[in-house]
């Protein structure tokens, strides 16, 4: 089991929010709102420190992975737009 700290757990969860819901089979549609304000929680958490913006882009890769893995294709697109923005 890899060991994680605090803030990587909370990042990773917070970029799990940004992506719940997104998936095609997802049962309700009325997923924008939510969305924009985990994303915004998730961005907020990263700029409390530089070192976090490395942390997300290692859990954006690694979600990135297992998403390729599992052939969960509709995910693809968010997670591209998260690296980008992030990386910016």
């Amino acid at each position: 089991m890899q060991h994680t700290t605090c803030t990587e757990d909370r990042i990773y969860h917070a970029l799990e929010r940004c992506l719940h819901g997104l998936s095609r089979d997802a049962v309700s549609s009325r997923w924008a709102a939510g969305l924009c304000l985990n994303c915004w929680s998730l961005q907020e958490l990263v700029s409390r420190d530089a070192n976090n913006y490395l942390i997300l882009v290692e859990k954006i890769l690694g979600k990135t992975k297992e998403v390729q893995e599992k052939c969960d294709y509709d995910l693809v697109i968010p997670l591209a737009l998260l690296f980008y923005s992030t990386v910016l």
